[in-house]
């Protein structure tokens, strides 16, 4: 009976520790957001039959993780089209921009103030690059719920990935 309750408890919290693991966007935005990182379009799983169904059709696992639901890399933009390679790894780092979605340092430190303290403030963009995979995609859903839905902070990857 003991065990049986240990599990029971265990099933029921263990999709709250996963989400725990960094701040939530909806699943939509997701997608779009690992696109414009990769350069490859992402699909949702949200439930164990559709998770299933998607490590056969694409024949492995899922790559990211947000909460219970996985996100199965699918279709490659072609890295022909203007945008189509992406913006490059979580860690990334140069003279203009930080991180797997490539920050301005003042786009970066905007999404903060928009944030309400869910994120932290930058002083360069090699801490842009030092924020966790979430942060990164909870700060581009920041800035682009403030602009109403556009992806115009990137102009050449969002569109490649379909976004306006």
């Amino acid at each position: 009976m003991t065990t049986l309750l240990l599990v029971l408890l265990l099933l029921t919290l263990a999709p709250l520790a996963v989400a725990r693991r960094g701040p939530t966007v909806p699943v939509a935005f997701m997608e779009a957001a690992l696109c414009v990182h990769s350069g490859w379009h992402y699909k949702a799983a949200r439930n164990w039959p559709e998770r299933r169904a998607l490590g056969r059709q694409y024949g492995r696992g899922p790559d990211y993780w947000q909460g219970t639901v996985a996100f199965y890399r699918t279709v490659d933009v072609p890295d022909s089209r203007a945008g189509g390679s992406g913006e490059g790894a979580w860690n990334n780092v140069n003279s203009l921009y930080g991180g797997g979605l490539q920050f301005m340092l003042g786009t970066w430190n905007r999404a903060v103030a928009l944030s309400g303290g869910v994120l932290r403030y930058a002083r360069s963009h090699a801490d842009i690059s030092r924020m966790s995979w979430a942060e990164q995609v909870y700060g581009a859903y920041m800035i682009v719920s403030q602009d109403g839905g556009s992806w115009r902070e990137w102009p050449t990857t969002g569109p490649a990935c379909g976004l306006r």
